[in-house]
């Protein structure tokens, strides 16, 4: 719940982003860090559940080891929040 709610949080507070940007790449160019900003904004998925059919196409066969690739991901704690009410379809906070 803490990664969705920094998800959020990054999303919503640009001004405070544009800061921590700024502090810890040291770079002083605003323009830089805005445009930065706005683009993770923009294609930064906020309720981050994971898709069987990627991780298919990126653990290959043999690697498996007999496990099933549903032990590597945890996606039903993600989808009660949204069924609960907590989470809309596009990741936005229910309050």
């Amino acid at each position: 719940m803490a990664f969705v709610d920094g998800r959020h949080y990054f999303a919503d507070h640009k001004d405070f982003v544009l800061r921590v940007m700024q502090k810890y790449t040291r770079l002083s160019n605003q323009e830089v860090h805005s445009k930065s900003c706005d683009y993770f904004a923009r294609r930064t998925v906020l309720v981050p559940l994971t898709d069987p059919a990627v991780l298919r196409n990126v653990v290959p066969a043999d690697r498996a080891s007999g496990r099933s690739l549903e032990d590597f991901y945890d996606n039903p704690v993600l989808q009660e929040l949204m069924n609960g009410g907590f989470l809309d379809k596009d990741g936005n906070k229910q309050r």
